[in-house]
Parts: C-alpha cells; sequence; structure tokens
C-alpha cells in the first residue's frame, strides 16, 4: 500500500506591520506622516518667534473663546506701558490667571484688574477677590479707590507678570478682525448681528464688516443693541444720565433721533427750584417715583445735586427716598450765604437757608449703585 505524505499550506494573507486606525491599516511611515504634519501646522504661526507663546488661561472670557487657545506675552518691565483695556497675566494661589485692566494708578505701577464671575465693568466676584495688581518692584501704595472687598482680597499685592500682545486661535472659523476684536476688548463694549460687527463707545460707536474688517458707518452714540439692519443706541445729551435715544439704519446709514431732553420747571412742596447740578436731577422733584437720580455705571465717584432756592426759606427737614446698595454713600448739607450749616445724621436742618446740596460717593467699584427716587424739602 502506497503511503502519501500529505503538505498543508497556509494560504493565509501575509501580516503586515503597521497600525490599525478604524479598521484601516496604516503603515508606520504613514503615521510618522500624519503626526509630523499635525505638529507642524499647530506650530507654524510660532516659526521663527517661538518664545513668550503660551495657552491660555482665559476660560472667564465667555464667548471670545470657540477653541483651543494661545497667546503671546510680553514681559511687563519697568518701562513696559499697560493701558486700561490691555490683557495682563498673572499666577494666583498656584494658578496662572489672565484679566483685563480697567484703571490704572496715576504713577501707572498699579492696575485694577476685572474678575471671573459676574462680568459687566470691571464688577465680578474675581474682582472683588483681587483688586489692584502690581508691577514688579512698585515703590507706590495701591489707590484708595476703586476699593476691593477686603475680607476677600489676597493679603499680599500680586504682580502682574506679562501683557497679552497677540492671540491666535487655529481651529475657530471666524475672521481673524473679529476673532481678536472679541479677545481684545470687554464683551460689553461690542454687538454682533448679521453681517455687522459694530464696536460700542460712549459718544461714537464704529460698524465694521465682520469678515473683512472694514469700516461701513459711524454712529453718533452708544449702541445698545442690534436688530436686523437696525442699530438702536443713545446719543449724549446735557444730561448724563439722560441720553438722546436714536435710531441708525445700517443699509441706508441714516440716523433717527428722539427729542432732546429739556429742564423742566418742578414745583418744590416748599419752594421753587432755581438751579440743579448732577445727573438726572430734575427727575427727583416730579413726584414720580419711577424716575430717579442715581450713582453707578456710567457716573462719576462723586455726584451732586446743588437745589438753590429763590430766597432764604427755613427749612426742618429733608426727607430723601432712595436706596444705596454696598459701597455707595448720601449726604445732605445746607449753607446760608455761603456759610455752611450743620445737618444731622437724619438730614434734620431746622434753619433758614438758601442751599441744599445732596452728595452720592461710590466708595468702590463693585455692583454698587446709588438711587434717590423723590426728595422732600420740608418748611
Amino acid at each position: 500500500m502506497a503511503t502519501h505524505n500529505a503538505e498543508v499550506v497556509d494560504r493565509s494573507p501575509a501580516q503586515k506591520t503597521g497600525t490599525s486606525l478604524w479598521g484601516c491599516q496604516l503603515s508606520t511611515k504613514t503615521v510618522v506622516a500624519v503626526i509630523g504634519a499635525t505638529v507642524a501646522l499647530i506650530a507654524s504661526p510660532f516659526a521663527g518667534k517661538p518664545w513668550g507663546w503660551t495657552p491660555s488661561y482665559g476660560g472667564s472670557y465667555g464667548d471670545t473663546v470657540h477653541s483651543f487657545v494661545w497667546v503671546k506675552e510680553e514681559k511687563i518691565s519697568s518701562t513696559t506701558q499697560v493701558n486700561v483695556g490691555d490683557n495682563v497675566a498673572y499666577f494666583h494661589n498656584g494658578h496662572g490667571a489672565m484679566k483685563r485692566v480697567w484703571y490704572t494708578s496715576p504713577d501707572h505701577q498699579w492696575f485694577w484688574v476685572m474678575g471671573d464671575n459676574l462680568g459687566g465693568e470691571g464688577e465680578s466676584g474675581g474682582s472683588c477677590e483681587i483688586g489692584w495688581i502690581c508691577r514688579l518692584g512698585a515703590t507706590s501704595q495701591s489707590p484708595t479707590w476703586p476699593e476691593p472687598n477686603l475680607e476677600m482680597a489676597p493679603e499680599r499685592p500680586i504682580t502682574a507678570r506679562a501683557v497679552i500682545v497677540d492671540f491666535w486661535s487655529p481651529f475657530d472659523r471666524r475672521s481673524e478682525f473679529e476673532k481678536k476684536t472679541r479677545f481684545f476688548h470687554d464683551p460689553d463694549s461690542y454687538v454682533v448681528s448679521g453681517p455687522i460687527l459694530v464696536l460700542v463707545g460712549k459718544s461714537v460707536s464704529r460698524a465694521y464688516d465682520r469678515d473683512t474688517g472694514t469700516l461701513k458707518w459711524e454712529i453718533p452714540g452708544k449702541v445698545t443693541q442690534v436688530q436686523g439692519q437696525i442699530a438702536k443706541f443713545l446719543k449724549p445729551s446735557a444730561f448724563i444720565c439722560d441720553p438722546i435715544p436714536g435710531e441708525f439704519d445700517l443699509a441706508t446709514g441714516k440716523a433717527t433721533l428722539a427729542p432732546e431732553p429739556k429742564i423742566a420747571d418742578p414745583k418744590l412742596r416748599s419752594a421753587k427750584l432755581v438751579e440743579t447740578s448732577g445727573q438726572n436731577p430734575v427727575k427727583v422733584f416730579d413726584d414720580d417715583p419711577m424716575t430717579v437720580w442715581y450713582i453707578g455705571d456710567g457716573c462719576r465717584r462723586v455726584e451732586t445735586l446743588t437745589i438753590r432756592l429763590p430766597k432764604p426759606v427755613t427749612i426742618k427737614s429733608v426727607r430723601v427716598d432712595g436706596r444705596y446698595s454696598y459701597g455707595t454713600q448720601l449726604t445732605v448739607s445746607a449753607s446760608l450765604n455761603g456759610k455752611k450749616l450743620p445737618v444731622s445724621s437724619d438730614f434734620n436742618v431746622n434753619r433758614k437757608v438758601d442751599t441744599i446740596v445732596l452728595t452720592l460717593i461710590q466708595r468702590c467699584r463693585q455692583p454698587v449703585t446709588g438711587q434717590v427716587k423723590e426728595v422732600d424739602i420740608i418748611g
């Protein structure tokens, strides 16, 4: 009987060296090439200038940042200029922070930084915790106003180590103009609608093309909102807290304004108002509790309301209907022929006077307001 030796042949495909990615075999050379290209793409903006670029820790910048962000820092030296609106970097409690400067001291050694909790014009929980930070080697004391919340402020001054001079966000599809405008400006200082970005100013706002950064229109006031092609704005008037409402057509460049406010001649309870100064002064004598004279956002640190009577009148007291939050104080003074007279803490006068002065004072720049709804001069 013949014997046959059977030979078993393995006909399965030869195994290839490489990496499997979602079921696809990639050679080692391909993987290395992909990784190298990715690294080159990320590193390309830094070619020739790698120093000073760092990942951003500006997480509080809200809709400013849409993706991975790098910023370029310039070390703050004794001669580096730091201005209001600049972004500065510092370390606090072992963590890096990047905040916007809202105020600088007269000698430019101290900077009041925005916080990261509530937003707005420097009025946030972060500002309560930080407040004033200084230059390296600062020799002066921090300013007394704005005043941070001393219960939450750091025990030792924090040093600003760098100012942000450039910004890079590789995966953000918005135009470079829009990205940098949003990043280097406070969120309250711009309005975006459709193809238009409006950079808001107190007396003049500017409308730009979002994609190209081309200036389209100058709007004569502070833009508050944009609805379609209509921008609503407030034009400054003789009364700081009584701006003139207006609408601006972004398609035609035509502005429409409401009538300008005028000084009324309100009747007081026992005297006629002759002269006033301060913000929105007349409306605290109109018997309308919905109108106010106030201090807060957009106001000076000290606002005064001066009431001059036509002739000396005996005044029993000044009754003020108002509300004042943390950091706001109201004082009342009286005088006769230029000589100041004592006024009690509850605003009792009991003297003949010809001038009464109400003063609102902001002690700090936290979310504070003072509102005077009505003033009664009781004879």
